[in-house]
């Protein structure tokens, strides 16, 4: 009822209420472009196996454990994505975090993976991206961009490719939040 109560007063007072700025607004604190539950991780790639894993310690109590037989290969061979489905503005400024931990890699190295903010369509462009080295504990990796044009609802996906060598990497969920408006 209260919600009601609030729709009613921004159409008698003359406010448009957008489809996009609807989508938009889901937090008090930031407006979260995409919120990726670990149900939500599309996973492809011929270099990988996964295995949806229960972990207490993580948001969520969820993870998408990702497996990588074998060194070698391209990065994209083994990644999780989701899309974004609200329109960008030209100059936000995005931040993409996403909860990650290795479970396995090299003796004495880190995990790897690659944070992307990518096209949904060919070309399949990167719009942003880092390389971040994982650690065997859950930590939280972001990534900032800044919008250099506008971007259509649906056209963008929250990337983390993980085919960087032989290592089981788990991921949690992820969040993309425009932390700065262009407009």
């Amino acid at each position: 009822m209260k919600t009601v109560s609030i729709v009613a007063a921004l159409v008698f007072s003359g406010a448009a209420l957008t489809a996009a700025s609807a989508a938009r607004v889901t937090s008090a604190e930031q407006n979260v472009v995409a919120k990726v539950p670990v149900s939500a991780w599309i996973v492809w790639g011929k270099n990988q196996s996964n295995a949806r894993v229960p972990d207490m310690s993580v948001e969520g109590k969820k993870a998408v454990r990702i497996t990588i037989p074998n060194a070698g290969g391209q990065p994209g061979d083994a990644t999780v994505q989701s899309p974004i489905k609200a329109a960008i503005r030209q100059g936000d400024r995005l931040r993409m975090s996403v909860w990650l931990k290795t479970s396995a890699s090299a003796p004495g190295a880190p995990g790897r993976a690659i944070l992307k903010l990518k096209q949904a369509k060919p070309p399949y462009g990167n719009l942003a991206e880092q390389t971040v080295d994982v650690g065997p504990d859950w930590k939280q990796y972001v990534l900032d961009h800044v919008a250099a044009q506008d971007i259509p609802a649906g056209s963008t996906n929250v990337t983390v490719q993980l085919g960087l060598g032989q290592q089981t990497v788990d991921v949690g969920p992820a969040s993309v939040a425009v932390v700065a408006s262009g407009n």
